[in-house]
């Protein structure tokens, strides 16, 4: 297999938060946002491997504190409650990792995935499909959302790709050309 040209810009890997305390039960999320309506800006659904592979709507189960690129200051200031939440629980855990980016920015996710969500942006779905799945099936999923590190995002909603992604021929190149895992699971 050889990279196609025009495929550049289309396929990416969901976000790498690094840190449990950016993840909340829904609960916790619409609690938050009834708090203070302004935190519906920095609070998302959160999508990953399991809920695609297993809820039967593939809707996230989790929801995520994104707080992008932004400043410590503004967060901090702006959007109070869920900058002290992430604080608490993600800032003392980064403070020992190796990479001096994950250390200096704590409330930030490690891998952002900017330019993930800058092609999307204008997309109001896209094909997704989990990392590690006994089945390549693609599914069309919101583009308004955070995408786990386990997700494989195409930047595309057309049925066309996605008649091809899902056809017996992808498929069958998939299983010939990813690893897999116990030899019944592809990843």
């Amino acid at each position: 297999p050889y990279r196609l040209l025009q495929n550049a810009n289309k396929s990416f890997q969901g976000s790498i938060v690094l840190g449990k305390g950016f993840v909340l039960e829904p609960h916790e999320a619409m609690k938050l946002i009834e708090k203070n309506p302004k935190n519906r800006d920095i609070l998302f659904p959160y999508l990953n491997g399991e809920d695609l592979n297993t809820n039967p709507d593939q809707s996230p189960s989790r929801w995520v504190i994104n707080f992008f690129d932004w400043p410590e200051e503004k967060c901090r200031k702006e959007y109070p409650e869920c900058f002290e939440i992430v604080e608490r629980l993600v800032k003392g855990v980064r403070a020992g990792d190796n990479r001096d980016s994950y250390r200096k920015y704590w409330w930030q996710y490690a891998e952002k995935r900017s330019k993930l969500y800058s092609e999307i942006g204008s997309l109001k779905r896209v094909m997704t499909v989990s990392e590690v799945t006994k089945y390549c099936a693609f599914s069309f999923s919101p583009q308004k959302i955070v995408y786990m590190h386990t997700i494989k995002i195409i930047a595309e909603e057309s049925y066309f790709t996605f008649a091809i992604l899902n056809s017996s021929y992808n498929d069958l190149w998939a299983w010939k050309y990813s690893s897999t895992m116990g030899g019944g699971t592809l990843r």
